[in-house]
């Protein structure tokens, strides 16, 4: 479930005076998972909602978390520096935190699948352009976003430091995993 999800869902209940029978049922399952928290800011009430959830299930249950700020950020997210310092406490004693750089998975599955695809459908040029630097290989906006027509820039896997243009009537048209 979406940190966003999950404070809505408990601020619905506190304002219907039903937040002790929704913090009953987040307390109940061994493992609570909790995605995409600090994607967006919170606030202070929401904070403080989640700070009860996270003081009920101290040391009653597992709490799996995501989020893409580091702990130093958190003040912030919560929007009161007291609040995130009283969740963090509890959430870390008897925590392992797992820092993952680089990126994404979703980032990364693209990337090789473009390639591969690249690999099947472009033929290598008699005269080839020059290599494009980093900066100018970003893909192309216009007023509408990305348009037909318009071509995203990936590494060529056979030649280390060129970019092979991908037309983006034949990227937008993939479907599967990883191309949502």
């Amino acid at each position: 479930m979406t940190a966003t999800a999950l404070v809505a869902g408990l601020a619905r209940g506190h304002a219907q005076g039903r937040l002790e029978q929704r913090l009953v049922t987040f307390v109940k399952p061994e493992l609570l998972i909790i995605d995409e928290l600090g994607y967006l800011p919170l606030q202070p009430d929401a904070a403080h909602l989640l700070f009860q959830l996270v003081s009920r299930r101290y040391e009653r249950g597992a709490i799996l978390l995501t989020s893409n700020r580091s702990v130093g950020e958190w003040g912030a997210v919560f929007g009161d520096p007291v609040v995130a310092t009283a969740i963090l406490d509890r959430l870390l004693h008897h925590s392992h935190v797992i820092t993952i750089r680089g990126d994404s998975y979703r980032m990364h599955e693209k990337r090789r699948r473009g390639l591969r695809r690249l690999r099947s459908t472009t033929r290598r040029r008699r005269n080839p352009r020059p290599t494009p630097s980093r900066d100018e290989s970003r893909v192309e906006e216009g007023r509408g976003g990305l348009r037909l027509g318009q071509s995203l820039r990936f590494p060529s896997p056979s030649r280390p430091g060129e970019f092979h243009p991908e037309p983006l009537s034949r990227v937008g048209s993939r479907r599967g995993p990883g191309f949502g």
